[in-house]
């Protein structure tokens, strides 16, 4: 009961922070926000065209509403809302850093990314899955929009979102080893997304590689 309990406040608590976010949102210019945030605005149907991986939504600011742009039934995660209001909000004109940092290399993430919101709990299911098939990494990384570079067994680029590049690296298992996945981002992430939307965007990224 206890867990329920906690369970329904934490739901209510989001559904809250959606609801703030929204407010948030409706007050920008529309100008602003796409130069920022590299994104696109239909006036006509008063919404934000956003790409995510290799999927399109769209955002209805007035509606409160993110919609999938082909599938507008489909039902999105409070993660994947979240990183796509706040991205929409706190996105910065920066160019890349042109390196790749860890999650704990960014700023407070040593203090941040441990316990609940540690990587691990992404990082070990992709490393069962595909720890001794990283050409269903490869295919699985390819089919949600990712590109193969040259890290690791099997790289993978993701352009999570407009200004946010995400790598994500397979060391496949051997006799003497066990598998390893690793996140790694541009620095500037943290300057569009706070640490536990970060922690969301890699969640999104990792359940959509397990549904592979």
């Amino acid at each position: 009961m206890e867990e329920r309990v906690k369970q329904e406040r934490e739901a209510i608590q989001n559904l809250e922070l959606d609801a703030q976010l929204w407010k948030t949102l409706g007050a920008l210019p529309h100008e602003d926000v796409c130069r920022r945030s590299l994104t696109s605005y239909d006036p006509h149907l008063h919404s934000y065209h956003v790409q995510v991986l290799n999927e399109s939504y769209q955002v209805f600011a007035r509606e409160m509403a993110i919609r999938e742009a082909d599938d507008r039934k489909a039902s999105l995660s409070i993660e994947l809302r979240l990183m796509i209001l706040q991205y929409l909000i706190d996105a910065k004109e920066l160019p890349l850093v042109g390196k790749w940092v860890t999650e704990k290399e960014l700023k407070n993430g040593e203090m941040f990314y441990r316990g609940v919101h540690s990587l691990e709990m992404f990082k070990n299911p992709l490393e069962e899955k595909f720890g001794h098939r990283p050409d269903d990494f490869l295919e699985a990384g390819l089919s949600i929009g990712g590109g193969k570079v040259n890290y690791g067994d099997i790289g993978l680029k993701f352009q999570a979102l407009p200004r946010i590049p995400v790598l994500s690296i397979l060391w496949a298992a051997d006799d003497e080893f066990s598998a390893k996945v690793n996140f790694l981002f541009d620095p500037t992430i943290e300057h569009h997304l706070a640490l536990d939307t970060i922690w969301g965007l890699v969640r999104v990224i990792t359940f959509k590689l397990l549904e592979f």
